[in-house]
């Protein structure tokens, strides 16, 4: 039952640029049921969201949605998480193609798409944004970039903290100094603790 939501902000209008989102991740319990991971709500029909999260499958899948329940798949785990076992994901966008990574392995796609992602809040990490489905688990080394960081079929798992650059929207490190959920990445995208 515990999240982070921060407030609406222009660095979550995506638009047609490139972006990665990526993280650490624990499961530590729910397999078999929906887990939500990261959600860019969307707001009205169009404009566009974005939810990452696992189905009962326990696999890790990125969605784009819109509040009509047209949900369309882009890229998924090809095999199901374990629990108790730290994963690295990357979610990138490069031009119009999505691509996850597990591990810095390219996962499954399901083709282009180069629609505009104007999302209307968000993030919330750790549940959707009704607010009524949880992660069971923990996360560390949360970044969102305005930049594809990862391109190629494969890339070398970060092992230290991230750092902030010019491209880098929003960085939570879990073990910060600043507080659980303050944003340094320099742009004051601070989270509201629950």
């Amino acid at each position: 039952g515990d999240y982070l939501i921060t407030a609406d902000s222009s660095d979550w209008d995506f638009g047609t640029e490139n972006w990665t989102i990526e993280f650490w991740i624990r499961f530590s319990g729910g397999s078999g049921a929906s887990q939500r991971v990261i959600n860019f709500a969307a707001d009205t029909s169009p404009p566009l969201g974005v939810m990452i999260e696992t189905g009962s499958d326990d696999k890790m899948v990125m969605y784009e949605y819109t509040l009509n329940s047209d949900w369309t798949k882009w890229c998924y785990d090809t095999s199901a998480y374990s629990l108790n076992t730290w994963y690295h994901y990357a979610v990138v966008r490069e031009g119009s193609t999505f691509t996850m990574y597990r591990d810095g392995a390219e996962q499954e796609s399901d083709g282009t798409d180069a629609s505009s992602i104007t999302s209307a809040h968000g993030p919330y990490i750790g549940t959707n944004r009704e607010i009524n489905g949880y992660l069971t688990g923990y996360m560390d080394e949360i970044r969102i970039s305005n930049t594809a960081r990862y391109t190629g079929a494969s890339h070398v798992v970060p092992t230290t903290a991230f750092t902030t650059d010019a491209n880098t929207l929003l960085l939570i490190h879990s073990n910060w100094d600043g507080g659980l959920g303050a944003d340094s990445s320099g742009n004051a995208n601070d989270f509201a603790v629950t």
